[in-house]
């Protein structure tokens, strides 16, 4: 009997160790989010482990290549957390496991380094930038010349057609920067609307382009490949600004200079 029992427990002890973890199916909070941390470890098995998280969180809110990730927004704080996969023979080891493993985090727009706050949001979806608009136009495929007002516009509304895209951009000369770092050298080259215009797009020469000689406000032609970059204030605001690499210098036209009309000799009384 006292064998029998024995038998029994232990059965009962596998039964219960090989309950299925059912995925959680309520809101997500940060306090959930906190409360999962130490729930998986490094080198745990991957489906076990995900079943885990699962139960405590629900369904990834983001999952991007072997990178699985749960946030939510409430109020002012974003709260999230981070696991990838692995693949356990580089490790020797059967099958899938868990890899990396990032503490449960809450942070807020006005504390904690600004880049937690940006990569939180973007686990939820939230992204710099207005929303891409999919009937904006792609690059001229037959090599025309942007101006440079309508790069900077319709580039961040269709940056999936134009970041990577070779362009022939058309603007005023704004002025010239170099940077060296021990035998390298960078030249840019900063185009600007008008003089009105705040916000130049910066253009990186490519190796053995020399600096146009172009005094600021000249008419300038360059070609570059389009970049779409990530610019975030000290506030945690971020915007999309268009960049150009790999440039070279295709014409340089001096602003003309107006002659003022002569002044018309006084009309003596008759």
């Amino acid at each position: 009997m006292g064998v029998l029992a024995l038998g029994l427990g232990l059965a009962g002890c596998k039964k219960k160790a090989d309950k299925k973890l059912v995925p959680f199916t309520g809101a997500l909070t940060g306090a959930r989010i906190m409360a999962s941390k130490d729930l998986v470890k490094p080198f745990d098995k991957w489906e076990r482990g995900l079943a885990k998280l699962e139960a405590q969180l629900g369904k990834p809110t983001r999952i991007k290549g072997n990178d699985h990730a749960w946030a939510v927004v409430e109020g002012e704080s974003c709260t999230y957390v981070e696991v990838s996969m692995e693949d356990g023979a580089r490790y020797k080891k059967k099958g899938q496991m868990v890899g990396a493993v990032q503490s449960p985090m809450q942070v807020t727009k006005k504390d904690g380094p600004v880049m937690n706050w940006r990569d939180c949001l973007a686990i939820t979806g939230v992204t710099a930038g207005p929303p891409e608009d999919p009937n904006a136009p792609a690059p001229p495929g037959d090599g025309s010349v942007v101006e440079l007002a309508t790069l900077k516009d319709v580039a961040i509304r269709g940056r999936s057609k134009w970041k990577g895209a070779r362009v022939k951009v058309r603007g005023q000369y704004a002025g010239t920067s170099t940077a060296t770092s021990g035998s390298d050298t960078w030249v840019t080259v900063s185009l600007r609307v008008n003089a009105d215009d705040q916000e130049s797009v910066s253009c990186t020469l490519a190796a053995g382009q020399t600096a146009p000689s172009a005094t600021v406000g000249d008419d300038l032609e360059l070609e570059g490949v389009v970049g779409i970059d990530e610019w975030m204030s000290m506030g945690g605001d971020a915007s999309l600004k268009v960049s150009l690499d790999k440039c070279e210098v295709q014409h340089a036209q001096p602003v003309p200079e107006t002659t003022p009309a002569p002044t018309p000799p006084p009309v003596r009384p008759g």
